[in-house]
């Protein structure tokens, strides 16, 4: 850098000092409509196109003169040789900085075995997934198409509340479906086993640190074949089979790491993995076989409130406090650049609270306290559309089976459903009720659309669509 640039680093910026520096320079200390910012420009400029001004400047450096107390008290005993060595190291410091910015720490041979694997798999599953679409496109005929959508969406029209069942005496903040029953997480450490009578089948309390049953607040809740993994306030992971022919919970192990809450669990779709996000401010990894942690990831500056899976297993989507969307790549543990751009308007400017990737494997779409469901292409890696669909926070998303439409809920108490690709709102359902709505899953059975809600009510409720398909 040459010896101006260094000058003009030594410029002050508080406009006091400023116009103490332009009274020494004899210059005028204001002039007509001119404000803090143009000011300290005008000084710039003095100092840039001026070599006898610029002379002038080093030597009241050099020399601590002051006009007032206005000017940095620092500079009175301050040479220019011991300012350039200041601003140099300065640099270096900097530098060093921005070079601490991203690190990478030596992976185990177990992690690098999983990566491969994971490889493996998603080569395997994203061929699959590109033989259905270029399918699905050859025999395309855009009038029969548009016909099933058109039907599709009235019938969306017709659902209808079936049934409410009170379970639990504090929020229920979870709920899936899997072969045939319902599992739903409360704020009371618990997560209840129901039928689609939506009956009570059974419980189960997570452990603590301790291992002592007593959590509280279940975060997430996911299900794989027949385990649910769910995570709670202590920011232990509980895991839990689940014996189908009696509709009962079995054994519980537990997975410890996380240093503050488990806000979100999604199992990867190889089914022996794991991965969690925590108000820690990472996500971790874990192996189930070996009951144990691969890694943890930084790079969230606030808690991360939910994570979700692509598809084909080879991408991880995480959203945080920080109101950022961030991509990761689980075959070689690297970041893809960001999704949120602020500068051109998109993205999200309040904590992200949901996320979901579509069958696709490029919509990812996000729901943040900003009341804003964002769909992001990551072709383009930015937002293609901003859908209306609630009025406060949202709290969860689901893809419909079928892929054709979006189900939402929120802090405003309703149910949203929007189309996917036209990114419309089709139908909103108020429940009947002021308390938030906290999740929401849904499934095909026999020809009918179902979905089941739980929220502040404390309770479970069960729509319904008739001949769907």
């Amino acid at each position: 850098m040459s010896e101006l640039n260094f000058v003009l680093r030594t410029v002050p910026t508080l406009d006091d000092d400023v116009r103490s520096m332009l009274q020494l320079l004899d210059q005028p200390q204001t002039v007509y409509g001119e404000d803090n910012a143009i000011r300290r420009e005008r000084l710039l400029e003095l100092i840039s196109n001026s070599t006898t001004i610029q002379e002038k400047y080093v030597d009241i450096i050099e020399n601590g003169q002051t006009a007032k107390d206005g000017i940095d008290k620092n500079l009175d005993n301050l040479s220019y040789d011991g300012m350039m060595d200041d601003v140099e190291a300065g640099e270096e410091e900097e530098e060093e900085e921005e070079e601490d910015e991203d690190f990478y720490t030596p992976g185990s041979e177990a992690l690098y075995d999983t990566r491969v694997k994971i490889a493996n798999f998603s080569i395997a599953e994203s061929r699959k997934r590109l033989e259905k679409q270029y399918l699905k496109w050859k025999s395309y005929k855009e009038e029969e198409i548009l016909s099933e959508r058109r039907n599709y969406y009235e019938k969306l029209g017709n659902i209808s509340l079936e049934g409410s069942q009170l379970v639990s005496d504090r929020y229920i903040s979870t709920v899936k479906y899997n072969n045939n029953l319902i599992a739903c997480g409360s704020w009371d450490g618990k997560v209840y086993l129901m039928n689609s009578q939506l009956e009570i089948l059974d419980s189960i309390q997570g452990l603590d640190n301790n291992n002592q049953s007593g959590s509280e607040k279940i975060g997430s809740l996911d299900w794989c074949e027949n385990k649910i993994a769910f995570g709670n306030a202590d920011g232990v992971i509980n895991i839990a089979n689940v014996i189908f022919e009696d509709n009962k919970f079995g054994n519980l192990i537990t997975l410890k790491g996380h240093l503050s809450r488990v806000m979100s669990t999604r199992f990867h779709p190889m089914g022996n993995l794991l991965i969690s996000a925590s108000s820690d401010m990472t996500w971790r990894l874990w192996d189930l076989n070996k009951k144990e942690e691969l890694y943890y990831q930084e790079g969230h500056t606030a808690g991360v409130n939910a994570i979700d899976v692509h598809p084909d297993g080879s991408l991880l989507a995480s959203g945080g406090a920080d109101a950022l969307v961030k991509l990761w790549d689980l075959r070689t543990g690297k970041q893809l650049p960001e999704l949120n751009k602020r500068n051109e308007n998109t993205g999200h400017i309040r904590s992200v609270q949901s996320l979901k990737w579509r069958e696709n494997g490029y919509h990812l779409l996000s729901g943040g306290a900003d009341s804003n469901l964002v769909v992001w292409d990551i072709r383009m890696m930015k937002a293609i559309s901003t859908i209306p669909a609630h009025t406060k926070m949202i709290t969860d998303i689901k893809i419909l089976p079928g892929d054709l439409a979006i189900a939402t809920t929120g802090y405003d108490g309703c149910v949203t459903i929007s189309e996917c690709d036209s990114w419309r709102v089709r139908k909103r359902i108020l429940t009947g009720v002021s308390e938030k709505i906290m999740a929401i899953d849904a499934f095909n059975f026999e020809g009918e659309l179902n979905i089941v809600t739980g929220g502040w009510d404390r309770g479970v409720k069960f729509y319904a669509v008739n001949n769907i398909n």
